[in-house]
C-alpha cells in the first residue's frame, strides 16, 4: 500500500477537533484524533519487518499494524476492549461472542471504593460457562471465591475438544488382545 492509499484510510480532520478533542463524532464514527489513538506508539524496533522477534511479547508494533491493515477497512474498535497499552481485543471478543452465541458482559464492575475491578461474570463468559454457573447468587459464593474457581477451571469448549480427540484416538486403536487385520 502506498502513502496516498494509506492516507485515504484516515478520517478528514475538522476544526472542531481542536476544541472538543473527542475520539468519535456524535454518530459514533471515529474522528482523526480517535483514529490516531488506535495506532501503536512508534518504537525503535519498528524499522524491522513484520517478523520482529518481539511480536507477541509487547503491544502490537507499528510495523505489524501497517502490514496487516487492509485498505478500505476502517478500524473502529469498541473502546471497552482496547487495553491501556493500545492492544485491541475487540476481534477476539467478537469471535468468542459468535462461538458462544451471546454478547460479552462488561469486563469490569464497580469496586468497593469506586474503582473498577475485574467482573467474575466476564471471566465466566471467557471460560465458556453458562451465565450463573459460578456467579449465580443462589450459590452464595464471594467474589474472590468465584474468581478462584474460575481461575482454576478449564475452558469448557477446550475440554470437550480434548475428550473428543482422545475418544477418537482410542476408538481408532484395536482393543487390547485383538489382532490387527493385515
Amino acid at each position: 500500500m502506498n502513502l496516498r492509499t494509506a492516507v485515504t484510510l484516515l478520517p478528514t480532520p475538522v476544526a472542531s477537533e481542536a476544541v472538543r478533542g473527542s475520539l468519535t463524532y456524535p454518530r459514533g464514527n471515529p474522528t482523526l484524533l480517535g483514529a490516531l489513538a488506535l495506532l501503536p506508539t512508534p518504537a525503535a524496533r519498528d524499522w524491522k519487518s513484520g517478523a520482529s522477534n518481539l511480536l507477541g511479547t509487547n503491544a502490537r508494533p507499528l510495523n505489524e499494524f501497517a502490514v496487516n491493515a487492509l485498505p478500505g477497512q476502517a478500524a473502529t474498535p469498541d473502546e471497552r476492549w482496547v487495553a491501556t497499552n493500545g492492544t485491541d481485543y475487540g476481534p477476539a471478543i467478537r469471535r468468542w461472542e459468535t462461538v458462544l452465541g451471546r454478547p460479552a458482559p462488561d469486563p469490569t464492575e464497580p469496586g468497593t471504593k469506586g474503582n473498577r475491578r475485574l467482573s467474575p461474570a466476564f471471566v465466566e463468559w471467557m471460560m465458556g460457562a453458562e451465565p450463573g454457573w459460578v456467579t449465580g447468587s443462589e450459590l452464595g459464593l464471594s467474589r474472590p471465591d468465584q474468581l478462584k474457581i474460575l481461575g482454576n477451571g478449564v475452558v469448557i469448549h477446550q475440554a470437550i475438544h480434548a475428550y473428543a480427540t482422545l475418544l477418537a484416538a482410542l476408538t481408532a486403536q484395536p482393543a487390547l488382545g485383538e489382532e490387527v487385520a493385515a
